[in-house]
């Protein structure tokens, strides 16, 4: 049976779903699936899916993460919503086998892009969702700590829809990288830095460290990996004790697009800030990093 599975969302998501397609082709050998996604380079030499043309397709589904409204009760991880709703299009029982999603690289792509040991440093955001964002000056503050320790490489999107301030003491390659050189860079990495983004996933992909400056937007149990360190607020504050807050705005944001609704707005900030961000101080950051090197992973 060919089927083909729909997606087009950010490219964090698409990598977390490729668990759950390796999961079902190796529980459903017969399957033969088309990935049709944004990010399309991220099935690269997956050898999970298959190229026919998508009018030779028995069916056709859209593959989402539902499981995301039930997240705050059921403890899940984000890469489980993707098997259930496999469950649910195709009604068969699909197992998850691990959490790590599924990126492969070519012997080609396995050469090294920068000839240093090196973080990867995502210290920007996306201007659908600022309130991800802990300040380009709290990320310096840790590279000029870590400095002679950690070499970073800094990455990022070079378009209208993000923003990303050069740091300084990096390797600045903001908007020098594809995708699929981009998960070269994470490949080699000793381990990544930033928000909750592509970074950790591609991380995890990998089994890199990463140190996820979270806040309380997203919890703990929905977003984090086992081998990194996602410094979340989640319980310090009453707008995020049981679960993420879910919203994706400042207040000096509001009334500045039409695609805002209100319930999108941070409403717990100190000035300019959420306050579940300014809990986290540069020196606990600079902590979790020195704690792989404290401890024997690096």
């Amino acid at each position: 049976m060919k089927i083909v599975f729909r997606n087009f969302q950010s490219p964090g998501d698409i990598i977390v779903m490729t668990g759950a397609i390796r999961d079902l082709k190796n529980q459903y050998p017969a399957y033969e699936i088309r990935m049709d996604t944004t990010c399309g380079e991220i099935w690269e030499g997956n050898p999970y899916v298959s190229h026919f043309n998508v009018a030779e397709a028995d069916a056709v589904y859209k593959l989402g993460y539902e499981d995301i409204h039930k997240s705050g009760k059921s403890g899940r991880h984000f890469s489980s919503a993707f098997h259930l709703t496999i469950e649910e299009r195709l009604g068969v029982r699909l197992i998850q086998s691990e959490i790590w999603p599924s990126i492969f690289l070519s012997d080609a792509e396995k050469k090294r892009l920068v000839d240093t040991k090196y973080w990867i440093i995502n210290a920007g955001y996306k201007k659908d969702f600022p309130l991800k964002s802990w300040g380009a000056s709290k990320y310096q503050k840790v590279v000029d700590a870590l400095r002679g320790t950690v070499q970073f490489v800094q990455v990022g999107e070079a378009s209208p829809d993000h923003v990303h301030t050069p740091l300084t003491g990096v390797i600045n390659m903001i908007g020098k990288t594809t995708l699929r050189e981009y998960l070269r860079l994470a490949y080699h990495s000793v381990g990544s830095l930033g928000p909750v983004s592509m970074h950790m996933h591609a991380s995890a992909a990998f089994r890199r460290p990463a140190v996820v400056v979270a806040g309380g937007r997203e919890p703990f149990r929905w977003e984090a990996y086992p081998n990194q360190r996602y410094v979340c607020t989640n319980g310090f504050l009453s707008c995020c004790a049981a679960d993420g807050c879910w919203k994706n705005r400042l207040p000096a944001e509001d009334g500045r697009t039409n695609i805002r609704q209100a319930d999108s707005v941070c409403v717990n900030t100190i000035g300019a800030e959420a306050r579940c961000l300014q809990l986290i101080t540069p020196e606990k950051i600079v902590d979790e990093i020195l704690g792989y090197y404290n401890g024997d992973v690096i």
